[in-house]
């Protein structure tokens, strides 16, 4: 018969034996948990982002399909950050063609690396516009044009809304084709890095996340008033 302490060493080698198996297990299912919630945040904010463009296209298609008067970007072709223009104003800038008022929109992506806007995306504003005299203008019709804020910036009763989160200029912009005076192309593209950002305090995707969205819209301009 084996002494007593022989047996309460070998209950306490059996003990350590099953703690160092169940924290290795517990270690390991921790592990498995926190990579499956990293996937599953990267898969949220993918779908956020896509969802946002998607929702950016529409509106900027609605605008852009009914408007009267695009002022940026001029037809030349070139890259340019805004998309501004109005609604029920006609070419020479006479208003409202049609209806009550007329109303402006004005899109645009923030300056990269710019430390004017903590918040890069691509953002909207809208108002309307009143005080025309309507289409032919009876006398010199007043400007529909309003002051532009710097994009990202509050704007005196207008609201602003950021459409994407994290465009900016080098990865978005807006051209219209001399050629195709009448269409307006877009683009945006995403692109996130991976891990913690230090500066936000915020958690990107577990793995680079990057998009680009391209759309073109067709400009329907009416009559110009003579």
């Amino acid at each position: 018969m084996k002494p007593l302490s022989d047996k309460k060493g070998i209950m306490l080698t059996e003990t350590l034996i099953a703690a160092i198996i169940f924290l290795m297990v517990l270690s390991t299912l921790v592990l498995i948990w926190a990579n499956s919630h990293r996937m599953l945040f990267s898969m949220m904010r993918s779908t956020i982002t896509k969802n946002d463009i998607a929702v950016a296209i529409k509106q900027i298609s609605s605008d852009v399909s009914g408007a009267g008067i695009i002022l940026y970007p001029v037809p030349t072709g070139k890259q340019d950050s805004r998309l501004y223009g109005a609604s029920n104003v006609d070419q020479s800038g006479c208003f409202p063609v049609d209806g009550p008022t007329a109303r402006w929109f004005f899109y645009c992506f923030t300056d990269a690396g710019t430390t004017a806007n903590p918040d890069p995306g691509l953002y909207y504003y809208t108002g309307t516009v009143s005080g025309g005299t309507g289409c032919p203008p009876l006398s010199a019709p007043p400007s529909w044009q309003v002051s532009l804020p710097n994009c990202g910036r509050d704007m005196q009763d207008v609201s602003k809304i950021m459409l994407v989160s994290g465009a900016n200029a080098d990865a978005g912009f807006f051209s219209r084709d001399p050629n195709q005076p009448d269409r307006i192309k877009f683009q945006v593209k995403i692109s996130r890095p991976a891990g913690f950002n230090s500066a936000t305090g915020k958690y990107s995707t577990d793995k680079p996340f990057e998009t680009t969205s391209t759309a073109e819209f067709k400009f329907n301009a009416p009559f110009q008033s003579q």
